[in-house]
């Protein structure tokens, strides 16, 4: 049978003379992957509450809806609210998220979700992303509830 001969440890060393230990590494990535578990929780409760919320507001108004309202708000509210709720998760955490993690291979990919690489744009674009959706929960959501909780 052949032998299979594997690199040697040394052979994915670090160089001499570089200022990170090992240690520092692993600490970093971990602090990384907690951060990313925490940014993906928050995003998905935050967009399943946005579904949750479409559904009790339906639950809420079809006895005083139309037929072909009710049909219209239960496939328009929870999908809407759900999308709403995704993005304004994901702009709070960004915002809340270490200048070290966005700029990382981790944070890499909620920067391309945002669309720059700059960190302090993408700041800026999640203040907007998360005032633009209060204000678009609102403008949706007021009339309708006026409408049907006079």
């Amino acid at each position: 049978m052949p032998s299979i001969s594997l690199p040697s440890p040394a052979a994915h060393a670090r160089p001499t003379g570089c200022l990170v230990s090992d240690s520092d590494v692993s600490e970093e990535a971990d602090a990384d992957a907690r951060y990313l578990w925490w940014m993906r929780l928050v995003t998905r409760l935050s967009a399943a509450r946005g579904v949750v919320g479409g559904v009790v507001l339906f639950a809420a108004a079809s006895p005083a809806a139309s037929g072909g309202q009710a049909v219209q708000m239960l496939f328009f509210l929870p999908p809407f609210l759900g999308f709403v709720g995704y993005l304004m998760g994901m702009s709070v955490m960004c915002l809340l998220a270490p200048r070290r993690f966005l700029g990382g291979p981790t944070g890499g990919e909620w920067m391309r979700r945002i669309g720059t690489q700059n960190v302090m744009v993408a700041r800026v674009a999640c203040v907007l992303f998360t005032l633009v959706g209060l204000g678009v929960e609102g403008v949706f959501l007021l009339p309708l509830v006026r409408q049907f909780f006079p």
